[in-house]
């Protein structure tokens, strides 16, 4: 959610900064910086209805962050990522609706693009077999189309498999059984000036369903999958 100005005949307000506020709420300080942040945001914050909603949002949904655990990312970061997202998306949602959209969500896997030749697991959340090894992988054709297709992979025994193109595109592969088709896949970048993507998961044998995100460039991500 991006600063906004509300006009007003008589008035011009300016909305909280989503971050500032997301600092502040998942902040440990007590110091008189801290103090002095906390008086002017319980003041924004009480004299508009929309800052008021996006502060218990952010709240409850700290009172979560516990269901986040073990990954590298911060779980804070990606709970304000993942609300932040919700919130640009559901503009009109309440409180409630924002907290248990996100509750739907888990963590996947965490993984670094260190090129487009080399994916790097950095954790393994949500995969039943933690040895995840990186592959490399090459085809070409015969004629005048020649295609040389190179991927780097992780997989594991269960059918889960993420693969980077030297296209930038990154393809998921679930067990079916485990995450079935419609269920939504958010893409959660590392760098703060990219926003998530959300993908509903399409069939793509009896056994197996998958996503595709076009465009992916080095760095740093988080799969999240509705649970």
């Amino acid at each position: 959610m991006d600063n906004r100005i509300v006009d007003d005949v008589n008035n011009t307000h300016t909305h909280i900064d989503f971050l500032e506020l997301a600092e502040y709420v998942f902040s440990n300080g007590r110091d008189s910086s801290f103090l002095k942040k906390a008086a002017t945001i319980n003041h924004k914050v009480m004299e508009c209805p929309e800052c008021y909603q996006t502060y218990l949002a952010m709240t409850r949904l700290r009172d979560h962050a516990e269901q986040y655990v073990s990954l590298e990312t911060s779980s804070e970061k990606l709970l304000i990522k993942l609300l932040r997202f919700f919130l640009t998306e559901s503009a009109s949602s309440t409180v409630e609706q924002l907290v248990n959209e996100c509750s739907r969500f888990k963590a996947w896997i965490t993984f670094n693009i260190k090129s487009m030749k080399e994916l790097v697991q950095t954790s393994n959340q949500g995969f039943s077999n933690p040895r995840l090894v990186t592959v490399m992988n090459s085809s070409t054709g015969k004629g005048e189309n020649v295609k040389s297709v190179i991927r780097s992979s992780l997989v594991d025994k269960n059918k889960n498999r993420v693969t980077i193109g030297l296209d930038g595109t990154l393809s998921l592969y679930f067990d079916s059984n485990v995450y079935s088709e419609g269920k939504r896949v958010v893409l959660v970048p590392d760098d703060d000036e990219a926003e998530p993507v959300m993908i509903e998961l399409q069939q793509y044998d009896d056994s197996i369903s998958y996503v595709i995100f076009e465009g992916i460039k080095p760095g740093k991500y988080t799969v999240m999958i509705e649970k």
